[in-house]
């Protein structure tokens, strides 16, 4: 939020600090005169006087300016309480005229009606305020109360004689309200005649239904010839209003000023339904050679996804975008939205614009079209930090504070070292001042003997009541903000009880409204806040929060971590990224802790502690424990004691992670606890003997993020793997794998915590995902413009790899869902040998149908086919390499070479074989098969006891085709390891030409926007051993929480 538009007491906070001793005198007297004070206005001015010459109270508090600003200019835009603008304007004889000197430049009426203090402005005028002034941009008071929608104020304006009909840089009063959607202010603007067509644009820019037809009613041109509102209209999917102008008469024929007509923009921006409406309305049009409801979508998205690459429509893009940028510059903030808006009809996902007319929408009063904004942007671009900020920002405008925290939450998640979100935090902090203010003013408790408990309590006053609701909204801005992990912000929120105590209590000892009630009364039940809220008034520092921490250890894989107190290996490996993660931050202001216990202390060589870098937290219960006088060292009795210090000052602000190190015991509490985030584990695989031991990682809580591929080092061989917590509680064990589970996936595996970017950076970006998701924004903005049989255009890359270990988890893409049981099945049905489409069809598997239609077959000179008949593709190639193709329905049993048996049997009899292969490229055959192999070659190796693939594509469609073919050789190497006895060891995945369809674009583009989640753990039926027993119920996927489903249509 601006400065400039924050109320007077938090501008004054955001601008001289939260510390009021420090204001300046005249800074302090004008927010007395915001709330009001007219006691607190004398005293300070009598302080003024004596420092000042003696030229008296009153005449030195009618001189006080700040900022441009008198006391009266602060008075009328604040709590607007008439006994102070009497005060101000009748005793001191104020001008009711006199402009303020801000950038801004408002009058004293200006400041009343953007306060919406009806009273002060009608007081105002009865005192002589011009309402026909006009600011720098030409708007006048009327211009302001339609921008804001007070139709009482606008009432009494228009009753003064204000004309409606002016206009300013940002159009008529009538143009504005209809802009914001403001029926009751469009209704009293009707009563004097305005130009109607502009105001109906903007109504229907609006969205709002209501003001589009009382300004038919009235006589507005639906076809005024400067602006097209049914062209608006279509293009923003706004159903009920294409009805009303419709039936106005509008023209469906007319286009607007690119030359598109309505009919079109509806099926490229709209919905189907406006489509439908506009249908029997418009003429044919010639280009489009199949003229239905279902030809015209097709042929505009075609036209759109063309008309997207002409230079001419990128530069009037761009044109509008900074035309826009200027407008906003120049806070001519509803110019700007309309500019926007005609830029996004060229590209309605451009994240940037669409954050920016969110901006316009908030700097115009509108929150509920900056939330709009602000969702669009967000679900088209979930992991960008910008769009959380925008929503959060409009959230707590409408004062939706547990929603506005989630959207901050996120968005620093994020973008952790953004200051501005911070700061909105702290946006109802003015509600405390306005409650400790107001409180100020109530009577001492001293003053008025309780009632007994048989007496009757005198009644709410007027001013008690509004305060008690004014507490209320205190306590639930503050209860939503405590909910917030981050630190600084529970803080913010102790801040709000702990300000506001005073006041509470004097308003329960008058009225009988306990505290506990009142907080009850707004849903709060925060007894910890409210203890450390006490803990806070009474200078005591500690609060009760305690921090999360992450646990790096090494450990054998029978979790064995030491022998006779030292560790029983030496690997620089593990050393320097134990280094490397614990002395790394984000923000080179702070520092990271590392806790550990005194033996773990003691165990680090002299000269290396402590470590450097870093706050070594010691934990030990020895109080003749000496440290000697070493610097970035602190000393606590436990753990809890340890991170209660670190949740506290100076460590909450200083240090950005902790992690906690050692030993034994210590992890032996502390490695599976609640608080514990995640675990950097050194997976020791040698056989190495120890004493010391810890418990193994919780499954059912933690789940793997990323594991390096083993290396050897000092004939120790050893791999890095995270795991992340993904629930708060422990489930119940579900072992057991059958066809219970439809979708073989375990319902109960959701995952209670969903946002992972509380890992260090260097981890978090070891996420395999991002092998894929490089790739995918590699091609998007690099790749080569290539033409494809299809005929839909591709961005192309040669020659790409990726890489997927398989010790720990199974590489099913978690940015979007993954169809998983097409996975499988289609995997199985490969194995089977078959090429009928139609078994997978059966199985409501309709992957394959477009390449096994009638018409497709045809189309590829397969005319005397059986329809769903495939020819000999994956399967045929598999498992009957050679053998003469007839039909799918024929016997192959005996017939070719069997490739995949031959695998198996090489890995089991000669694993040190280098042509263990299996080919589905059969260049006398490609003629026959409905379409040639892509995925057509795989070498399998092994090493250590463990099975890796290595299979070459020649061709992959990036959005659609390439996660199922990940999955599908991950699975085939993982289910052939089994029935070799062997483990899964890597998938590595080699593509030739790899592409992007340019109708997939925008959905990769979302796609690339979201934060990988851990991948799922695959868990097949032990007792199968032979690859032809394999059954889908065999398989069952532990943990697969995957972002939303993302629809791309296949080009065939």
């Amino acid at each position: 939020m601006d400065l400039l538009e924050m109320p007077l007491p938090h501008f004054f906070e955001k601008s001289l600090g939260k510390d009021e001793d420090e204001w300046p005198t005249e800074a302090r007297f004008l927010v007395a005169a915001y709330y009001g004070n007219v006691r607190r206005l004398k005293e300070i001015a009598r302080r003024l006087d004596r420092s000042g010459g003696n030229k008296g109270a009153d005449a030195t508090l009618a001189a006080i300016t700040y900022r441009g600003m008198n006391a009266l200019h602060a008075a009328v835009g604040g709590l607007g309480r008439l006994h102070a603008c009497r005060y101000l304007v009748d005793t001191l004889g104020m001008d009711v005229n006199m402009w303020d000197t801000s950038p801004r430049k408002k009058t004293p009426l200006e400041h009343a009606v953007a306060g919406g203090n009806l009273p002060a402005v009608r007081f105002l005028l009865d005192h002589g305020a011009d309402l026909h002034q006009e600011c720098e941009e030409g708007a006048t008071v009327v211009h302001r109360a339609a921008m804001t929608g007070k139709s009482e104020i606008l009432k009494l304006l228009l009753s003064r004689g204000a004309e409606v009909d002016g206009k300013s840089e940002q159009g008529t009063p009538l143009c504005l309200a209809a802009l914001k959607g403001h029926e009751s202010t469009v209704e009293v603007n009707m009563v004097v005649p305005s130009c109607l067509a502009t105001p109906l644009d903007a109504a229907v820019f609006a969205a709002s239904k209501h003001c589009v037809k009382l300004l038919i009613q009235a006589g507005a041109n639906v076809n005024d010839v400067n602006n097209n509102s049914l062209a608006r209209a279509a293009s923003e999917g706004l159903t009920e209003i294409v009805k009303c102008l419709l039936e106005a008469g509008a023209d469906p024929n007319r286009p607007d000023e690119c030359g598109i007509i309505p009919i079109e923009l509806a099926a490229v921006y709209g919905t189907r339904e406006d489509v439908l409406l506009l249908y029997p309305l418009t003429s044919p049009i010639p280009d489009v050679a199949d003229w239905s409801v279902d030809g015209i979508i097709n042929h505009a998205k075609l036209e759109h996804m063309q008309l997207m690459d002409d230079d001419a429509v990128k530069k009037r893009k761009s044109d509008l975008k900074q035309q826009g940028d200027e407008a906003f510059e120049k806070q001519d903030y509803a110019n700007a939205s309309v500019l926007y808006t005609k830029a996004l009809r060229a590209d309605p996902l451009d994240r940037k614009m669409l954050a920016n007319r969110s901006r316009c929408w908030l700097r115009l009063g509108d929150a509920e079209k900056a939330v709009k904004d602000a969702i669009k942007c967000k679900n088209s671009h979930e992991g960008w930090a910008e769009a959380h900020h925008r929503h959060g920002e409009a959230l707590m405008m409408l004062k939706e504070y547990e929603k506005a925290c989630e959207a901050l939450t996120r968005g620093l998640e994020l973008d952790p070292e953004n200051d501005e979100m911070d700061k909105l935090f702290c946006l109802p902090a003015h509600l405390t001042e306005h409650a400790a203010a107001a409180g100020a003013s109530l009577p001492s408790s001293s003053s008025q003997a309780p009632a007994s408990d048989g007496e009757r309590r005198p009644s709410a006053t007027a001013d008690e009541s509004r305060i008690q609701m004014l507490l209320g909204e205190v306590f639930r801005a503050g209860a939503c903000i405590a909910r917030v992990s981050r630190h600084a912000s529970q803080i913010q929120a102790v801040r709000f009880f702990s300000v506001t105590s005073a006041p509470v209590s004097r308003l329960a000892k008058r009225q009988s409204l306990a505290i506990s009630s009142l907080r009850r009364s707004y849903s709060l039940n925060q007894p910890r806040l409210i203890a450390m809220a006490a803990a806070l008034a009474n200078g005591d520092s500690t609060n009760g929060l305690q921090r999360n921490y992450q646990v790096v250890v090494a450990a054998t894989r029978d979790m064995g971590i030491g022998k006779d107190g030292v560790l029983p290996w030496r690997l620089p490996r593990d050393l320097k990224f134990f280094k490397e993660l614990t002395l790394t931050t984000a923000d080179p202001a702070k520092k990271n802790a590392v806790i550990m216990g005194r033996k773990t202390w003691e165990s680090i060589p002299l000269k290396a502690r402590p470590l450097p870098g870093r706050l070594n937290v010691i934990l030990t219960r020895s109080g003749s424990f000496d440290f000697a006088t070493a610097e970035n060292v602190v000393i606590c009795g436990s753990m809890n004691s340890a991170l209660e210090l670190l949740a506290s000052t100076p460590y909450c602000l200083s240090i950005e992670k902790v992690f906690l190190i050692g030993g034994g015991q210590i992890l032996r509490d502390s490695l599976n606890g609640p608080a514990c985030e995640a675990i950097h584990l050194t997976d020791i695989q040698s056989n190495i003997e120890c004493d010391t031991f810890i418990p193994p990682v919780d499954f059912s809580v933690f789940q793997p993020w990323c594991s390096s591929f083993p290396v050897v080092e000092s004939n120790i061989r050893h791999s890095f793997v995270t795991y992340v917590r993904v629930r708060k509680s422990v489930l119940e064990s579900h072992d057991s794998i059958g066809k219970e589970s439809t979708e073989n996936v375990i319902k109960s595996s959701k995952f209670e915590i969903e946002n992972f970017s509380f890992l260090p950076k260097m981890i978090f970006e070891r996420h395999e995902e991002y092998y894929y998701l490089n790739l995918v924004e590699d091609i998007i903005r690099r790749g080569a413009q290539k033409g494809d049989r299809t005929g839909t255009g591709t961005l192309s890359k040669f020659g790409c790899q990726m890489r997927f270990n398989l010790r720990k988890s199974f590489p099913l893409l978690t940015t979007k869902r993954v169809f998983w049981r097409g996975v499988l099945e289609e995997l199985l049905w490969f194995i089977s040998g078959s090429t009928n489409a139609k078994v997978l069809q059966e199985k409501g598997i309709h992957i394959w149908d477009g390449n096994a239609s009638r018409e497709y077959l045809d189309s590829v000179g397969l005319a005397n086919r059986e329809e769903g008949d495939l020819g000999p593709v994956y399967g045929f190639q598999w498992r009957h390499f050679g053998a003469e193709y007839t039909d799918m329905h024929a016997d192959y049993t005996g017939k070719g070479f069997d490739q995949l048996m031959d695998v198996i049997d090489k890995i089991k009899n000669n694993p040190d074989d280098r042509r263990i292969i299996m080919s589905a490229w059969n260049p006398s055959d490609l003629k026959k098969m409905a379409l040639p192999p892509c995925h057509m070659f795989a070498q399998f190796y092994v090493e250590n006891g463990e099975l890796s693939c290595q299979m070459y594509q020649r061709s992959a469609d990036m959005g659609l085709g390439v996660p199922f073919n990940i999955a599908s050789y991950s699975l085939l190497t993982c289910m052939i390891a089994q029935v070799c006895g062997l483990s899964p060891g890597d998938f590595i995945h080699v593509i030739g030409d790899a592409h992007v369809y340019r109708t997939h674009v925008r959905a990769l583009e979302e796609q690339i926007q979201k934060l990988p989640k851990p991948f799922p753990i695959l868990k097949i039926n032990p007792s199968k051993k032979d690859i032809d027993s394999f059954e889908a119920s065999d398989f069952k996927l532990d943990g697969y929480n995957p972002h939303k489903k993302i629809e791309m249509e296949m080009a065939i």
